[in-house]
């Protein structure tokens, strides 16, 4: 039944479960007493979920019911959009959005640590500064998106030569640090 209400964006009311043979309880063999109703969580056309909630036969679902189901699925629509954008916005302040990589800030952020643990334990590390030679010319030669697909296939490289306790971030344009413990 959540499946048919992600399906038709629909509110679903069944008012006796016993005699609906597509309901299947969450938690496995439920008995099929009482009503269900099953609302759309959605957001932009973009469904996130499904509110179902169940009552007992002498306390059925009514119209009241289901509008304020109706009102719980908007404001959890709108609790879940905002995490989400708050999510996208935290990954977009450390790292670069066309590569994936650690960004400038994040990549400080553990330049700031190594140092320290450097000093403490009196032992070295390596800063490797990458910059593509000629880019600017590929970039005019063959477009900005050839450009961008170099710059993904140039991190995918360095992030796959790395140990765990390395970092590589891109800081400019064509340029890459790694950070080298």
């Amino acid at each position: 039944l959540s499946g048919k209400v992600g399906h038709t964006r629909e509110p679903l009311v069944v008012p006796d479960l016993s005699l609906e043979p597509n309901f299947q309880a969450f938690w496995g063999n439920a008995e099929r007493h009482g009503s269900l109703a099953a609302v759309p969580i959605s957001s932009q056309e973009k469904l996130l979920g499904v509110l179902s909630v169940t009552r007992a036969e002498n306390d059925p679902i009514s119209d009241t019911h289901l509008k304020l189901l109706c009102a719980i699925a908007d404001n959890a629509a709108l609790a879940i959009r905002n995490a989400q954008l708050f999510e996208r916005m935290r990954e977009l302040s450390t790292h670069d959005e066309l590569t994936g990589l650690a960004n400038r800030r994040l990549l400080r952020t553990h330049l700031d640590r190594e140092i320290d643990r450097a000093r403490r334990f009196h032992k070295a590390f390596a800063l490797l500064v990458l910059d593509i030679d000629h880019f600017k010319y590929l970039n005019d030669r063959h477009g900005h998106p050839c450009g961008d697909a170099a710059l993904r296939e140039a991190a995918v490289l360095l992030a796959s030569q790395l140990r765990k306790v390395d970092s590589v971030a891109r800081v400019g344009g064509e340029e890459f640090m790694v950070l080298l413990p």
